[in-house]
């Protein structure tokens, strides 16, 4: 709370946190990524309705707060530097348990390559250990038969996130939603916010693995990037404003009867109710398969640092697309009280090779869009999902779904993470291989096609510019003649 009064906040994100207060029971809302929150009004609201932590975090990863460590692993060391308690919830509900650990190849730091990846290109792993009646301690390098340390050895990121019980305590609860699936969100959220700040690790490519319950958080993860209807419970939390879009699942043993009984998750009305709507319009918090459906009334997604494709294209075609200067119109005084003549086109060769290639330029501007649009990424699923279950009848519709959208399923026979350990990073990689061809083949066309589009803008261009020359020397000379025809006269 002291370090709370040294801080701003504006009244409007004040209104925002009230109104969330009171619709969830909650914790206060996080208004804005970077936002401070102003003291005296956040600690009174946290004092009348939070069961949170009194601390509010930046959510800015400290490169600097580090230990070298080394462990061995098959009689080899495996050096790493340990990034410990990083806070990835601005209002976490709990100190403790919504943090989250990172561990990087030491190697990495001295320029060197393991198994071909460098510090840019290493995939960032991220074990989620959660059970169901316990909360996911982080994984660590040290653990027994660790898969952490293993995964250091062969040149990953280690993303390790504590979370929260998908069933928690009563005082823990944000009013309808599990708390587990949000901080796995947050700590995805947190890893993008912070991109510049991470010495390694490529951001394109997080990985997540989980066994049991924490198996069904990862198909969830897979199958509902950026929902909208998990955004009000983040918001809350203070995740950061960023994409929870991962690449790829590996999944043992998922708990499919996590949704059965709704009401365990805490799908609760503000006064302690069960929520009658819990179970069709909240169980999507932790069912693949209804996380990919359309929900109604929804908060709408974040607005991205950037502009979308279609954007960008739209802008492109307003800019680029000369005005009508060429064309004959009805042009009116200042005071609109008289119009004036229409100007006179004159149908000279230039203005034909004009109306030819600005008409191609068009052709090209509207095939380029439709390139743009078939290969961009789809956002509602992971890339890639790979499940070892015994239960593999009980994903065929997810597996249809998720096929459909783009995602690339394998289901294989029931296995664990230790038995599995090197047929899981050689999936890993050969994942990550795949997918670095399908970039490089989408950049070339896409390079390809905004070649063929910027010479047909140059071309477009050049003939504007020659009939617009040849139609002012015209109009000169219809000038001249009208005044010697005057002068004569």
């Amino acid at each position: 709370p002291d370090m709370l009064h040294r801080h701003k906040f504006f009244s409007k994100k004040l209104a925002g946190l009230l109104t969330l207060s009171l619709a969830f029971a909650a914790t206060p809302a996080l208004a804005a990524e970077d936002s401070l929150p102003q003291a005296t009004e956040q600690a009174e609201v946290v004092e009348e309705t939070a069961q949170v932590a009194d601390s509010f975090y930046r959510l800015d990863f400290d490169a600097k707060n580090f230990t070298k460590e080394t462990l061995e692993l098959n009689g080899l060391p495996v050096a790493f530097r340990a990034f410990r308690g990083c806070h990835y919830t601005a209002y976490p509900v709990s100190d403790v348990q919504e943090q989250m650990d990172i561990y990087i190849p030491e190697a990495y730091f001295n320029k060197q390559k393991i198994n071909g990846y460098t510090a840019k290109t290493a995939p960032i792993f991220m074990p989620l250990t959660i059970k169901e009646n316990e909360s996911g301690s982080a994984a660590s390098p040290a653990d027994e038969d660790s898969i952490a340390l293993q995964a250091l050895a062969h040149g990953y990121v280690v993303a390790a996130p504590a979370a929260m019980s998908v069933i928690p305590q009563e005082e823990q609860r944000l009013g309808k939603a599990p708390v587990a699936i949000l901080d796995y969100k947050a700590a995805i959220r947190y890893l993008r916010r912070n991109h510049h700040r991470l010495p390694a690790g490529d951001l394109s490519r997080i990985v997540v693995t989980g066994q049991g319950v924490g198996g069904n958080l990862a198909m969830q993860l897979a199958a509902s990037t950026d929902r909208e209807i998990f955004h009000p419970f983040l918001r809350s939390l203070g995740a950061a404003e960023r994409s929870d879009r991962i690449f790829a699942a590996q999944v043992y043993q998922p708990d499919l009867t996590l949704t059965n009984n709704a009401a365990r998750f805490g799908w609760t009305l503000p006064d302690g109710r069960p929520d009658p709507n819990a179970a069709n319009r909240y169980t999507p918090l932790l069912d693949p398969q209804k996380a990919l459906e359309p929900q109604e009334e929804l908060l709408p997604l974040p607005q991205d640092s950037t502009d979308s494709l279609e954007n960008l294209a739209d802008e492109a075609g307003k800019d680029l697309i000369p005005e009508a200067a060429l064309t004959s119109e009805e042009e009116t005084t200042k005071d609109d009280s008289s119009p004036t003549p229409a100007k006179i086109i004159y149908d000279t060769k230039e203005y034909r090779d004009y109306l030819q290639k600005q008409a191609t330029y068009e052709e090209v501007l509207e095939e380029t869009k439709q390139i743009r649009e078939e290969y961009k990424t789809d956002g509602a699923t992971a890339p890639y999902l790979r499940v070892c279950t015994k239960d593999a009848d009980a994903l065929q519709n997810l597996k249809s779904t998720l096929e459909e959208h783009h995602t690339d399923v394998t289901l294989q026979a029931e296995l664990s993470p230790q038995e599995d350990i090197k047929a899981l990073f050689t999936w890993i990689d050969e994942a990550d291989a795949s997918q670095d061809i399908v970039d490089e083949d989408v950049a070339k066309i896409l390079k390809k096609q905004e070649e063929k589009l910027a010479r047909a803008k140059l071309l477009a261009d050049r003939a504007q510019v020659r009939a617009q020359k040849r139609q002012a020397k015209l109009e000169r000379h219809a000038q001249n003649a009208l005044q010697d025809n005057n002068t004569s006269k």
